[in-house]
């Protein structure tokens, strides 16, 4: 290793002296924000509680609930199915007791969940007090049979909301018993993960000190350690939502069609079978009908027709057949080898968890890539950097929002993301080794096998040209001087675009097979919610689209998981999902610092990343207008989009952290072309970095608390036991 001193002075003590661990100011009071936060705010109740006599609270049964004396009752009315409870002191808290009979499910309630809104009474009040908020209780959930009443009632009214015939648990009741101190596992865990990305990420952090070197185990490592902390978030929300046990049977839907969930494992045996359309039954009415795709003709025939044979949603139909209109590769690349190997279908689900690991890992790679070519280019970039860069892309893309699909729809799209990321990633090496054809070749590979998952992802051989601007000149200047250069530049050429032309041929020829032309995906013969291929939809529903997508406010409510959704009126009809919030403002709220580029402008160019940027912009403008413009609204189409916002941010933020004085001693670097000395240790970020590197911080903390309120916006037995635990935790409020 080879060591020298710059003209600055050494800020630290000499190499071989041990640095004192030092806690600033700022790590401290963060931590002990964190631990109030635990002990005193939400466990609040235990601190209200502890001088409370406890006591057995009175109470009386609604007409509209009959007592049927095993500690149950019947609902007769559910407008007036409620239960009063009453004190001689005010009531501050209830905890309610289950008889050991419903514990013990001797006895059966209709459901061990209940859910009511409250009324309260105070001795000076001449009547009821109606609240609006919604209370909810479940037997299984210790933690969730307390509940908040303040404001000096002696009365409380429990309106339940249930139904006619029900049979609800009727639990002893105590008055302002003692609430427990509790820390809660999984809680902790989050304040852990939320506290470490404050201090990781803060502006001054010592992260932004350290140079990141490609080659050094001190800046692998960390990277290493943010991929296990991404895989173990994919993983445990994977399991949440029970994809492990999903149904793979087709099934019948409310609209009377019949939903197939292993339709990519349908078709690598069709394929195996030297086949392509789909091995599905075909309803005669159907194969009759003048105009299939007729959305309201087709859902009057599935509930009423006289053939009973399954009609089925989301299918290409044509000529009598069904085809899955998907992409071709994820079942040549994982379904098909599995179906070989074991005999068995793969289930999506498992394919879901693998795309979405390989997501995470070609993402990390691929800012890995960047920051190599950033400091190739004047300067060096920090470990914080990159980490803060790296722990964006699950949300940008944005693989945790849509993990709890139960289906196969987002296999194309993560495959080719991930394709398209680890494309880029071999391009940059190609650069940074004078036009490598070996790694020329292998993005090329990698871009045009996405023709296979999602045919818009090739618009990212745009992006080929403002990287490759310079080399591209050259190679044309160099096969024009002379005989050795013009065959280097065919090789190139052959290289870079061999792969698009080789690979689209099966794919494309695989088109023809199915629909009659090459060019035919099947898109437009998908019986969907609306009749696709007579649809022509308007231009001007991309301006509140782009709302929905961008801009969208969260709608936050006061009550667990706090986010609501919003839907919005959009005319003509169009497919549409409920909204909880935008890119810039739910998803990913650290990219807001792109709105800054140009302020960003002199840096990006002095790094040769400008051009790139604005050619992803570009490249996901025409994507997103491409793709919502016919399929509407859905988190899921962010993935087509989402990544190219990724870069962008990427290349940003390395600008800014780029092209800082170096202080103290500096060692020769690894990486490839190495031989020119790095610094060994940073300047401290400037004001105007600090900030840009504040705000994203504060992003990406917003970020990870909306991804993991996002897992209880539904509530169903895949995460049932998780939401009540979670829902026990805001007791405080």
């Amino acid at each position: 290793m080879r060591i020298q001193r710059t003209g600055c002075a050494p800020d630290g003590p000499g190499k071989g002296a041990r640095l004192p661990l030092r806690l600033g100011a700022a790590p401290i009071v963060i931590l002990l924000i964190a631990a109030c936060f635990e002990i005193f705010l939400v466990n609040m109740p235990y601190w209200c509680s502890l001088d409370a006599s406890p006591q057995a609270g009175r109470s009386t049964l609604g007409p509209g609930l009959a007592a049927q004396g095993d500690h149950t009752a019947k609902v007769v009315d559910p407008k007036s199915a409620w239960r009063d409870i009453s004190s001689t002191r005010p009531i501050d808290y209830l905890h309610f007791n289950p008889a050991p009979d419903l514990l013990s499910q001797t006895v059966a309630a209709s459901s061990p969940d209940l859910s009511w809104t409250i009324s309260t009474r105070r001795p000076t009040d001449g009547g009821w007090y109606d609240a609006s908020a919604i209370h909810r209780y479940s037997i299984r959930v210790e933690r969730t049979r307390y509940m908040h009443v303040g404001d000096g009632a002696h009365k409380v009214r429990l309106h339940y909301r249930v139904r006619a015939g029900d049979v609800i648990a009727l639990d002893e009741v105590t008055v302002n018993p003692r609430v427990p101190f509790h820390v809660d596992g999984l809680r902790l865990l989050m304040e852990v993960l939320l506290v470490l990305i404050v201090l990781a990420f803060r502006p001054g952090g010592r992260l932004y000190r350290r140079t990141f070197t490609a080659g050094s185990i001190r800046s692998l490592l960390p990277l290493a350690l943010l991929f296990a902390v991404e895989a173990a978030g994919i993983i445990g929300e994977w399991l949440v939502f029970g994809r492990n046990s999903v149904i793979t049977a087709p099934h019948r839907m409310g609209s009377g069609m019949f939903f197939d969930p292993n339709q990519y494992a349908d078709l690598a045996d069709s394929l195996l079978h030297g086949r392509f359309d789909l091995d599905l039954p075909v309803n005669a009415d159907l194969a009759a009908m003048d105009n299939p795709y007729d959305t309201a003709s087709r859902l009057r025939l599935a509930r009423a027709g006289s053939d009973t044979t399954p009609i089925f949603f989301d299918v290409a139909f044509k000529s009598g057949r069904y085809y899955c209109y998907f992409g071709l590769l994820p079942a040549v690349v994982a379904f098909m080898p599995y179906k070989l190997l074991t005999g068995h279908d793969l289930p999506a689900s498992t394919a879901v968890l693998a795309f979405a690991l390989l997501l995470a890992l070609c993402s990390i790679l691929l800012t890995v890539q960047l920051a190599r070519w950033f400091s190739r280019r004047g300067g060096s970039v920090s470990l914080g950097c990159v980490l803060l860069a790296a722990s964006g892309w699950l949300f940008v893309t944005p693989i945790l929002y849509t993990l709890h699909s139960q289906v196969f729809y987002q296999l194309p799209q993560t495959l080719a993301i991930s394709l398209t990321l680890l494309a880029l990633s071999c391009w940059i090496e190609a650069k940074m080794r004078a036009l490598g054809r070996g790694w020329l070749l292998a993005g090329s590979t990698c871009l045009a096998l996405t023709l296979g998952c999602r045919p818009q992802f090739m618009l990212a051989a745009v992006l080929a040209l403002p990287l490759f601007r310079t080399e591209i000149h050259d190679l044309w200047r160099r096969g024009l001087s002379s005989r050795s250069g013009l065959r280097d530049e065919a090789l190139t050429w052959l290289c870079a675009l061999g792969p698009f032309i080789l690979l689209s041929i099966p794919i494309l020829a695989y088109n023809a097979a199915r629909f009659g032309s090459p060019i035919d995906f099947g898109a437009d013969y998908n019986l969907t919610a609306y009749d696709m291929p007579n649809s022509r939809p308007p231009l001007s529903r991309l301006l509140p689209l782009s709302l929905l997508y961008f801009f969208q406010p969260p709608n936050v409510g006061t009550g667990f998981p706090f986010l609501l959704p919003t839907n919005q009126d959009i005319s003509p009809w169009m497919p549409e999902q409920a909204s909880y919030g935008g890119l810039f403002t739910l998803m990913a709220p650290f990219t807001l610092i792109v709105f800054g580029i140009w302020s960003y402008r002199r840096r990006l160019r002095g790094r040769r990343a400008a051009a790139f940027c604005w050619a992803a912009a570009a490249t996901g403008i025409v994507i997103f207008a491409f793709t919502t413009h016919i399929a509407g609204y859905s988190p899921r189409y962010v993935l087509d989009f989402g990544w190219t916002l990724g870069l962008i941010y990427t290349c940003c933020i390395l600008a800014v952290d780029g092209r800082r004085a170096s202080q103290g001693q500096v060692e020769a670097s690894s990486s490839v072309g190495g031989g020119r000395a790095r610094p060994a240790r940073l300047a401290p970020l400037s004001d105007p970095a600090r900030m840009v590197f504040g705000t994203a911080a504060a992003g990406m903390v917003l970020a990870v608390i909306a991804a993991f309120l996002y897992v209880f916006v539904s509530h169903s037995l895949d995460n049932d036991l998780l939401w009540w635990d979670v829902y026990s935790w805001f007791l405080f409020l």
